[in-house]
C-alpha cells in the first residue's frame, strides 16, 4: 500500500515515515534506515517535529541491530537536540537504554569467544 503511494507521489515523507516502520517491524533494517534518511532530509510542510524524532529513534534502532551502537548513540544524541520541548525524552530514553544493553551483550559475547 505504502509502494503504491509513493509511485504516485515520491515525495510523501509521511508516506515514507510509515514505511520505515513497517521495514523495521519487519527486520528489514537497511531498508528501514533508508526510508528514514529520506524522511529526515525532506523539507516536506506535512511533516511534524515527531516524525523527525521517531525517524531518528527509529534509525537507531536499526543501526543497533546491525551492529551499529556507535551510530545509534549519535541519531539518539540528534533527537534529544530536536525535543526542546522534552516531549520525546522517555521514548529517547528507552531506545538508548535497549542500545546500551545491547552494547553490553556485544561486549560479553566477544569475551567468551576468547574462552
Amino acid at each position: 500500500m505504502f509502494e503504491e503511494a509513493l509511485r504516485l507521489d515520491p515525495e510523501d515523507a509521511v508516506c515514507r515515515y510509515h514505511l520505515g516502520h513497517l521495514e523495521l517491524y519487519d527486520g528489514r533494517w537497511h531498508k528501514a534506515i533508508r526510508q528514514f534518511q529520506l524522511v529526515l532530509q525532506s523539507t516536506s510542510k506535512n511533516l511534524e517535529p515527531y516524525h523527525y524524532i521517531r525517524a531518528l529513534c527509529s534509525s537507531a534502532i536499526a543501526y543497533n541491530q546491525l551492529g551499529g551502537p556507535e551510530k545509534a548513540l549519535r541519531l539518539l544524541d540528534e533527537a534529544k537536540e530536536r525535543d526542546s520541548e522534552r516531549l520525546y525524552r522517555t521514548e529517547i530514553d528507552n531506545v538508548r537504554l535497549q542500545v546500551n544493553v545491547g552494547k553490553k551483550r556485544m561486549w560479553r559475547k566477544r569475551m567468551f569467544h576468547f574462552y
